[in-house]
């Protein structure tokens, strides 16, 4: 059993031009139930896009960034794969 939360997205500038998108999500696990007392363990997870420019980003309807938010979660998904042992298979590897 666990939970999984967005913690943040954001979309970042560091030049007059230039944007990134950062992802930080939560997941809980628990494990322990019946006689047992559950035990929690929570972890974070963090992944930001290479910079780009925000014009083209924009271009043609916004398709980059789109594909940009679909890359975040991507990546926050195959950690969280990683850490409960599943296999994860990225569509951007």
């Amino acid at each position: 059993m666990g939970q999984v939360r967005v913690k943040s997205l954001e979309l970042r500038q560091y030049e007059k031009e230039m944007l990134s998108l950062n992802i930080i999500a939560e997941m809980k696990t628990f494990w322990g139930f019946g006689d047992e007392k559950p035990t929690v363990q929570t972890n974070q997870y963090q992944y930001e896009t290479a910079h780009e420019v925000a014009k083209n980003w924009l271009a043609n309807e916004g398709e980059s960034f789109s594909r940009s938010i679909t890359q975040c979660v991507d990546r926050i998904v195959g950690y969280m794969a990683r850490d409960l042992g599943q296999p994860s298979e990225s569509q951007f590897d």
